[in-house]
Order: structure tokens, then C-alpha cells, then sequence
């Protein structure tokens, strides 16, 4: 949105104003609504939000939840913003967290059925899908397609039991606000660690091997504009049993993939994924004696300077403390920079793993 006209609020044309609001954090444009008109209706705009949104990609966050507030913890500047954690979701259970375009997705648990959360912390906005009734595990994606960016679907996959524990798979669509089934076929064991990148989805995928031989992984991925599974073949990566795989974005456009066992760390990286073929290579790798990850919960980092996010925890009395330590990693070389530590109580039955996080004006989907 461009214009010669001038700003009630500013001297300055109204066109230089939007190109310095494009560099301006989320946590002040969230303020900024209250201007004036012209600058509520420009942050109000699709254009707007998602050319900020594009733009501000670059400036990962890490996000990780206390008793009653989510945090965002910028590595670059040590700038920490807390925000309010919904009164509503302290009475139920969450897991699964994906998010997208700044948009945190949370399955629920408590009940047979269960509910979908889509959050926007900083819009402070919450949107509850219902799902169909079946109890078994299930794995989610979140993304958009092609078409419209803002046209935003939730993939459901689902062991059933009457069908021999054959995957059934379903999408909601934010549009119709229904959720419909969709033959694609999908050959793996288990997916894990997902990771949503420019509205498709990616995750760990294993299959078994025979005794001795360890687990082979590659990455599957998830198209939601041809609604269709594509495997993307890591002929690298076979691991044991007890080495820890982690999957991230790297420098927006691309997938990381960390790999630690007893001895090393390698990180590897794709090139971008919106290449017609995605292909690996081994960015940096550290071969001294590193810090094992904690398995229990999702270990994230910050690929544009190889920071990695561990968590470790143990009890007190009547809760537990989570321990976050960040590293900076690179080629033979990590060192732990500092400590973080959250309080939690156990009968606080609101969990979400730490994460890399862009947050945005994208408004939660109605």
C-alpha cells in the first residue's frame, strides 16, 4: 500500500512512514494501532501484515512458557517480553505445539475428543477447533497453500482401530470450517519434530531396520496446496537408538537438521525448499565432548547463529524446575553462554516446548 498523502499523525509522506513501520518489532506495532486511523487501517491490511511478516522472518525468537505468561527471549539483544498465558488454558492439557506465520497451533487434552487452540500471543486471540471423535494417536501439520496465503489448514493424522490401525488422514480448512478426509498415502514408521516452512510441513520420519542396524531417517513432507506426502531422502542420516535428531528452519527458506550422538555433533542444511529438488549438505560439525540434549522435551536453536536451546529438569517440592541453557555452536567449537531457569507447577497442566518463534500480526483465523 502506497500513497502520496500525508500522515495526520507525521510530516512525513505517508509511503516513507510504511517502509519504516516494515522495520519496526512487533511488540511496538501492536501499539502503534492506536495512532491514528491511517496507521490502524495500514496494520490492519493483509499486504502489510505479510510483507512485515516476510521481512521481520529474520529475527527468530525463542519461545517458552512460565506459570502464567508465554516468553520471548531475543538471543541477539537479551530482550525479554512476557505475555499473558489465557486463563482458559490452565484447566486443560496441551502438547503438540506447530506454529506458523506467527500462529501457535496446541492440541488439548482431558477429554475423548479433545480441542485445537490457534493462538496470536501478541494479538492475545484464540480459536477452538473441534475435532472428530477418535482417541488414537495422532500427528498434526499446519500450513496454508498457494492459492491464498491466507487460506490456512490443519492436517490430522490418526491410528484406527477398526481399520487395523491404518493411518486415517484428515485437513480442516479455515474457510469452511470443516474438516474433510484425504487419500494420500504415507510410508513411515513415526514422524516427529514438525516444522512448518513457507505453508508446507516437515518432519522426522524413521523407519526400522533390521537388528543392529539402527533407524533410517529422512525428512517427509507434507504439500498443502496438492494435499499430497513427498519424501525427501536423507541417504546420510542413519542413527541409533539413542542419538537425538533435531529439525528447524535455517535462514527462512531452507531445513536444518542437527544430528547428536555420544561423541558429535554434525549440523547439515538443504538448500531452499522451494527448489525444484532438495538436497543436503554438512554445514559445520563439533567433535569434542558435547552436552547431552534432554530428550523429554522438544531441544530447538537459532540457525542464523547457532545457538541451541536445551532444557533439563528436576523436582522441588510441590513442582519442577525446567533449566533452559542456550550454546553457540560452530565448526569444532561450542560453548554454553548462559542459564535460564522456570518455576512450574505440577498441577499447571499448560505445556508447551520451547521453540524458534517469529511473531506477527497475522489475526487468528475466524
Amino acid at each position: 500500500m502506497t500513497s502520496t498523502k500525508q500522515s495526520s499523525s507525521s510530516l512525513l509522506p505517508f509511503e516513507l512512514v510504511e517502509e519504516i513501520l516494515y522495520k519496526i518489532p512487533i511488540e511496538s506495532l501492536v501499539r502503534f494501532k492506536s495512532v491514528c486511523k491511517e496507521w490502524y487501517g495500514l496494520l490492519s491490511e493483509k499486504i502489510f501484515i505479510y510483507k512485515h511478516l516476510d521481512i521481520s522472518n529474520s529475527k527468530e525468537r525463542f519461545i517458552f512458557p512460565d506459570i502464567d505468561n508465554i516468553q520471548l527471549f531475543d538471543l541477539e539483544t537479551e530482550a525479554l517480553v512476557r505475555l499473558p498465558i489465557p486463563n482458559e488454558f490452565h484447566s486443560r492439557v496441551y502438547s503438540k505445539t506447530i506454529h506458523c506465520d506467527g500462529l501457535l497451533l496446541f492440541r488439548t487434552y482431558g477429554d475423548t475428543r479433545g480441542e485445537l487452540a490457534v493462538w496470536n500471543p501478541f494479538l492475545r486471540r484464540v480459536k477452538w477447533i473441534k475435532q472428530p471423535l477418535k482417541s488414537y494417536p495422532e500427528v498434526y501439520g499446519f500450513g496454508y497453500d498457494n492459492v491464498s496465503r491466507d487460506n490456512y489448514k490443519i492436517l490430522r493424522m490418526c491410528k484406527e482401530r477398526r481399520r487395523k490401525f491404518s493411518t486415517e488422514i484428515e485437513i480442516y480448512e479455515f474457510k469452511s470450517k470443516l474438516w474433510r478426509s484425504v487419500d494420500a498415502a504415507l510410508e513411515c514408521n513415526e514422524l516427529l519434530k514438525p516444522v512448518s516452512i513457507y505453508g508446507n510441513m516437515y518432519w522426522i520420519a524413521q523407519k526400522d531396520l533390521k537388528v543392529n542396524l539402527g533407524i533410517e531417517v529422512f525428512i517427509q513432507s507434507f504439500d498443502f496446496s496438492t494435499e499430497t506426502f513427498k519424501p525427501i531422502h536423507t541417504e546420510c542420516f542413519r542413527v541409533s537408538s539413542d542419538d537425538e535428531v533435531v529439525l528447524s528452519g535455517f535462514r527462512r527458506e531452507r531445513l536444518s537438521l542437527l544430528h547428536h550422538n555420544h561423541v558429535k555433533i554434525d549440523f547439515w542444511v538443504t538448500n531452499k525448499v522451494t527448489d525444484g529438488t532438495v538436497s543436503w549438505s554438512k554445514y559445520f560439525s563439533v567433535s569434542r565432548l558435547v552436552p547431552k540434549l534432554h530428550t523429554t522435551f522438544h531441544c530447538s536453536f537459532l540457525s542464523n547463529k547457532f545457538k541451541l536451546w536445551g532444557k533439563e529438569d528436576g523436582p522441588g517440592i510441590n513442582s519442577i524446575y525446567v533449566y533452559v541453557n542456550v550454546y553457540k555452536m560452530g565448526e569444532g567449537n561450542i560453548n554454553k553462554q548462559f542459564e535460564m531457569r522456570r518455576r512450574v507447577i505440577w498441577y499447571d497442566l499448560f505445556r508447551c516446548d520451547c521453540h524458534v518463534y517469529v511473531p506477527s500480526l497475522v489475526p487468528v483465523p475466524e
